[in-house]
């Protein structure tokens, strides 16, 4: 079962612009990969992987799902990809916004 993973301050971002109409910033963060199941319900409002588990100070699962929607307010996308030593975030952006 999947523990929430606190986010650790060693990220890696980069921000290309390439030459297309958008812009584009990947942040990664090192740790334990987080199974597809849950990988597919992140951005969702309130969602934790083991909810059946009271945490104290542990959040309450907004924090991507606001993420997400200012995002998409400005016309962009985010995506999630999680390997067994890192999750990505990739970030698309209207450059005009980048």
């Amino acid at each position: 079962m999947l523990s929430a993973i606190p986010l650790r301050i060693a990220l890696l971002s980069s921000v290309s612009r390439s030459a297309g109409e958008l812009g584009h910033i990947c942040i990664q963060n090192p740790g334990p990969v987080i199974p597809p199941r849950h990988l597919a319900h992140i951005f969702e409002r309130f969602y934790r992987p083991d909810a059946s588990r009271q945490r104290s100070g542990e959040g309450a699962g907004l924090g991507l799902a606001i993420v997400k929607t200012l995002i998409e307010a400005h016309g962009g996308t985010i995506t999630a990809e999680s390997t067994p030593d890192k999750t990505a975030f990739e970030i698309s952006m209207p450059k005009t916004l980048c």
